[in-house]
């Protein structure tokens, strides 16, 4: 798996001396040194004293950016790429051809990756999504249960 570069190793949290540590810079320019159940801790305090200053805070969020941010840490893919792979795919799922939509009405597909070697593979409804998952992404799993639909199909 990749190594998450804001996480220091060798220095310890302020507060319980934990070695894996997030080093968040304030904009004061202040460093802060804290591992993430701290960091968590100290956050869920914040929103909770400062209610109306995080619904400020969240309304500010550059929605985009944190996307691309998480599309890169986790898949290693661009927004960019992400919505390019989206119109080739025409919206579709890469498996079942169906579109998929959220709760809210929002459409989205999933980012399906290879688990071995971090690779992009393309996007998925989330019933296609968890069933690779489920089966492990293997191939002889899906052709076993491929084989025992078959035997049923038709009684």
């Amino acid at each position: 798996m990749k190594e998450n570069p804001l996480i220091m190793k060798g220095i310890t949290c302020r507060q319980c001396n934990s070695t894996d540590i997030i080093i968040t810079i304030e904009s004061n320019g202040y460093k802060r040194r804290r591992c993430r159940q701290c960091s968590t801790k100290y956050h869920m305090r914040w929103r909770a004293k400062n209610p109306e200053k995080y619904k400020i805070w969240r309304s500010k969020r550059n929605k985009k950016k944190e996307k691309n941010t998480h599309l890169m840490r986790t898949y290693g893919i661009t927004l960019e790429e992400y919505e390019a792979t989206y119109e080739a795919q025409k919206g579709l799922c890469i498996i079942c051809n169906k579109k998929e939509f959220t709760k809210l009405g929002k459409h989205i597909l999933h980012v399906d990756h290879c688990h071995k070697s971090l690779s992009f593979r393309g996007l998925l409804c989330n019933g296609c999504n968890r069933g690779l998952g489920f089966f492990g992404d293997s191939i002889r799993s899906l052709e076993q249960a491929t084989k025992y639909l078959k035997s049923w199909e038709g009684r």
